[in-house]
């Protein structure tokens, strides 16, 4: 539900690494964050297809339903049949 999605995202995150800061791997994610939440929670609140189905940048990210590829690009990249979302 949108509580736990929203605790998830915002949960502390633990950095290692070679050749960055820990600082700007903070500021990284909190961009990421800022930028993913909005889909994050409409997804929590409405399900991913309702979600899809109102906001068009959502949907560009759906490329399988039930076994039917859903994105043009993936389904010509496959050899594979391209069926619409709205069809599936």
């Amino acid at each position: 539900d949108r509580y736990k999605v929203a605790k998830c995202i915002q949960a502390e995150p633990v950095f290692c690494g070679f050749g960055r800061s820990a600082h700007s791997k903070v500021i990284s994610v909190s961009v990421l964050t800022n930028a993913t939440m909005a889909y994050a929670l409409e997804i929590a609140d409405s399900g991913w297809r309702a979600a899809a189905e109102r906001n068009p940048a959502l949907a560009k990210g759906v490329n399988v339903v039930d076994g039917q590829v859903t994105h043009a690009a993936v389904a010509a990249a496959h050899g594979l049949d391209h069926v619409p979302l709205g069809e599936t």
